[in-house]
């Protein structure tokens, strides 16, 4: 084990958190965790791991689970494609391993929406394998370490940094490893005011105790431009029942249940605002800021039945999976149907 290993890994045992997946060497549990956390943090996701291991608490169970089901459960956490990539993976481990689970990064890499990061830590800390895993948090501890000024989202800079990351693997089991990078990223090497005094590496840092060097690593060239749009929803109520429809499966929220658009009844935007549920729902993406405009129509408002949706009686809206913003609009106004 290198000393940086030692003294991470050592920092580590004294220092981690206890959270659920960190309790037994279960694959799926890890693999589950590394899947929810992804854009997730860990105060978030750890709810939404507890429901997902009571609702579906081996890999066969959410194997044979209707997508419908894990939607619901998995609602409220966005980038819905990581639900369905986990769904179409599960039914792989489950039919096609056999029952054996796979130690080597190549055999995780091969699975519905398994990239580099994700194979190399469920390997590394489930089965000890010797493999890198570079999150966000790595990329942050160890460019800072080194002070690598290349870009982290250029592919130079992503391949200096992983080749770090792999010189620095412990000769034996990785597993303490790889969690203890991501835990010092989280807990000690900050984006903001680091603790340096509290980091197990510090000594050998190139930017330790040097916050404004800190700050600027890693470097990113790309800044992505946030759109703002305005979106207009339909909430058509009739004999206690109101009219949804479930999303295609490309796109924003697939799958997902939503109120009709202006459009799919024919109506324009501009005739609605008689209809108006107050002010608008913000709601944020990662490159949209939207807008979401709620209208209460009657049935008899509308012009024509339109396809694809059906009605469901008001007390059922939450058996349902909903966008985050469309769920919390019902929640707070399914009642005044």
């Amino acid at each position: 084990m290198t000393d940086f290993s030692h003294r991470l890994v050592r920092w580590y045992q004294a220092h981690k958190r206890e959270l659920p997946w960190r309790e037994h060497r279960n694959p799926y549990a890890i693999w589950l965790s590394e899947v929810l956390l992804q854009q997730t943090r860990v105060e978030q996701g750890t709810p939404y791991f507890l429901r997902f291991v009571e609702r579906f608490p081996t890999v066969e169970d959410l194997a044979a689970a209707q997508l419908d089901d894990l939607l619901q459960v998995w609602q409220g956490l966005g980038y819905y494609a990581r639900a369905r990539n986990l769904h179409a993976a599960a039914k792989i481990v489950a039919n096609e391993w056999n029952g054996q689970w796979k130690t080597e990064v190549a055999d995780w890499r091969a699975l519905p929406g398994v990239g580099p990061y994700t194979a190399g830590a469920i390997a590394s800390i489930a089965f000890g394998t010797r493999a890198a895993a570079v999150d966000g948090n790595v990329y942050r501890v160890l460019s800072r370490w080194a002070e690598l000024d290349s870009p982290i989202d250029k592919p130079e800079g992503q391949k200096a940094l992983w080749s770090l990351a792999e010189l620095l693997l412990p000769a034996g089991d990785c597993g303490d490893h790889t969690q203890a990078l991501m835990e010092l990223g989280s807990l000690v090497c900050s984006p903001k005011q680091p603790k340096c005094g509290e980091c197990p590496v510090a000594a050998d840092c190139a930017v330790a105790f040097q916050p404004n060097k800190a700050e600027m690593l890693p470097v990113k060239l790309g800044k992505t431009k946030v759109l703002e749009e305005h979106w207009h929803r339909l909430f058509v109520v009739r004999d206690g029942q109101f009219l949804c429809g479930k999303r295609p499966i490309s796109g924003i929220w697939p799958g997902l249940m939503d109120l009709p658009q202006p459009n799919d009844l024919g109506m324009e935007e501009a005739e609605l605002e008689a209809w108006s549920a107050g002010g608008p729902v913000e709601h944020r993406l990662s490159h949209r800021k939207l807008w979401i405009h709620f209208y209460r129509l009657g049935a008899r408002d509308l012009t024509g039945q339109p396809d694809g949706f059906e009605w469901v009686a008001l007390d059922n809206w939450e058996d349902l999976a909903w966008p985050v913003p469309v769920g919390r609009w019902l929640k707070k106004n399914s009642t005044f149907g």
